[in-house]
């Protein structure tokens, strides 16, 4: 079953920076990218380690451990060594509220 989870307030989300949450049973890590949140799975798709304190340039995620890019906005790899995309969540902005639909 989706459900929609509340993770945060739109003002802990900042540009370029990740907010991390724990909306589902894997860390999710919330962004702003030119003011719209985008949510993301935070592990890599290479080696599944935790990429909360990677380089975001502009839409990109570049992993801290190996250097694999992300597109944040599709979850798409663009470099390697990872080959498969990340997961993206469907965000809700209610109020002050984001929330994520998840997979309960």
């Amino acid at each position: 079953m989706e459900e929609f989870v509340r993770v945060a307030r739109v003002e802990e989300v900042l540009e370029g920076k990740f907010t991390e949450s724990k909306a589902s049973e894997n860390p999710i890590l919330l962004t702003s990218i030119g003011g719209k949140i985008y949510a993301i799975g935070a592990l890599c798709s290479h080696l599944n380690l935790f990429m909360a304190k990677g380089i975001i340039k502009r839409n990109v995620l570049t992993c801290p451990h190996h250097g694999s890019e992300f597109d944040i906005t599709t979850g798409a790899n663009l470099k390697g060594p990872a080959k498969k995309p990340i997961q993206t969540y469907e965000v809700k902005i209610e109020g002050n509220n984001v929330f994520v639909k998840v997979v309960k």
